[in-house]
């Protein structure tokens, strides 16, 4: 444990000195004192604010924005809500985007602890983006290099939906998707500790509709993408229910659970596929609508990180290793890189360690535990990403973890 402390500083402390350049501004809605910027379009098309800088926005309803700069932008607000970004402005005013959020943006940056009216689009970026407690209608990821979306989902009114296209690589961690994700053009998606549900079909309205709709599937793929699925009990990929029809003969059928064309892969570790149903629960479809080659379903399940507290100083955090007993763990923190593979190690996305440390084995329980108290005087916005690595003595093959990311907000 006295190794794990020294990580953690050490973390802190090259986090520290990467972020000591970088100047922080306050965007508010209401102008007032200390206020340097009253929306973040302003704030990005400012010439005082540089990549790798900060806003963090006070609660409010601001326009929508689009940055081509590797910014932290982060909510100050108690919750997702209380930062609102619509096309919907309380003075009527119109909001010319629609959708973006980063734009070909080439430096690494992060959005948190926000909400979007509608949804948001990440497109055309080659750094290391983080959307951490994010709130959208829809997440739309278009040609990115390494996106990592946590603790993220729809609004109380909304429930969400993903695309992943154009060659994307994008993890996923703790989320919550209703509608759906759609992972397309030879993209990459590592899905951790995440539920996921296809939209349910239409029920039948009028005299000359025949039948209710089939339910969507909750992954659809399609152009030689890959979606590796690693989850604990509980953690479901599930179709969604068909609509009602006149009678049980013409009621939707449900969707599958994930339905991939030929060339796609998908790689499926302690997480449930589950069909969906008619409406009467009387049909369930299929889990698995694709090549059966194209499925896999290791025996041995792949390794998950999961971390719950609160990144507040005097707050406890957890992290937990989950792996098979008797496997050697080892967690390790730096700054984020790009998505690849590792070489002998089985695993979508890397962190570049700054430090590692051999720890101990897996116990009885099937994990292990690290918990510690976040240190004062670390500023809003700071950021380190953690992973764990475990040698599996079934095989002695090492696999990694997801990473998880640690924000102070």
């Amino acid at each position: 444990m006295e190794g794990m402390k020294k990580l953690l500083s050490l973390c802190i402390a090259l986090a520290l000195a990467a972020t000591a350049s970088a100047d922080t501004f306050i965007v508010d809605s209401i102008p007032g004192p200390f206020t340097d910027f009253e929306h973040v379009q302003e704030a990005v098309d400012s010439p005082l604010v540089s990549s790798g800088d900060v806003l963090l926005v006070r609660p409010g309803i601001y326009p929508r924005f689009s940055s081509p700069k590797g910014l932290t932008i982060l909510g100050i607000g108690a919750n997702p809500s209380e930062v609102r970004f619509t096309k919907d402005l309380p003075d009527g005013s119109p909001v010319q985007l629609s959708h973006s959020v980063f734009l070909q943006c080439n430096e690494n940056g992060l959005l948190g602890n926000v909400q979007f009216s509608d949804g948001l689009q990440v497109s055309q970026c080659q750094g290391t983006l983080r959307l951490l407690e994010v709130e959208a209608d829809s997440f739309d990821i278009l040609n990115c290099r390494d996106v990592r979306v946590e603790n993220s989902g729809g609004t109380m009114s909304e429930e969400a939906e993903v695309w992943v296209a154009n060659q994307s690589n994008v993890d996923f961690l703790a989320c919550n998707f209703e509608r759906g994700m759609n992972v397309h053009n030879q993209s990459r998606v590592r899905v951790a500790q995440t539920q996921i549900r296809g939209e349910d079909g239409d029920d039948v309205q009028f005299a000359f509709q025949c039948c209710g709709e089939g339910g969507e599937p909750g992954i659809n793929m399609s152009g030689g993408s890959l979606v590796h699925l690693v989850g604990t009990s509980g953690d479901i990929v599930q179709g969604g229910r068909g609509g009602w029809g006149w009678d049980s003969a013409s009621d939707g059928l449900g969707g599958p659970a994930i339905r991939a064309t030929p060339g796609c892969r998908i790689r499926s570790s302690g997480c449930d596929l589950v069909g969906g149903f008619n409406p009467e629960l009387t049909f369930q479809t299929a889990d698995f609508q694709g090549l059966a080659t194209d499925l896999t379903l290791p025996a041995i399940a792949d390794p998950l990180l999961t971390r719950t507290g609160s990144f507040e100083a005097g707050h406890l955090s957890t992290f937990t290793v989950h792996g098979p007993v008797g496997s050697v763990y080892y967690l390790f923190g730096g700054v984020a890189n790009v998505t690849a593979p590792l070489a002998n190690v089985i695993g979508l996305l890397k962190t570049t360690p700054t430090f590692s440390l051999v720890l101990a084995n897996i116990d009885g329980t099937g994990q292990a535990d690290y918990s510690f108290v976040m240190p004062p005087g670390l500023p809003l916005g700071f950021q380190v990403t953690v992973q764990s690595g475990l040698v599996y003595p079934a095989d002695n093959s090492t696999r990694l973890t997801n990473p998880a990311n640690v924000l102070v907000q």
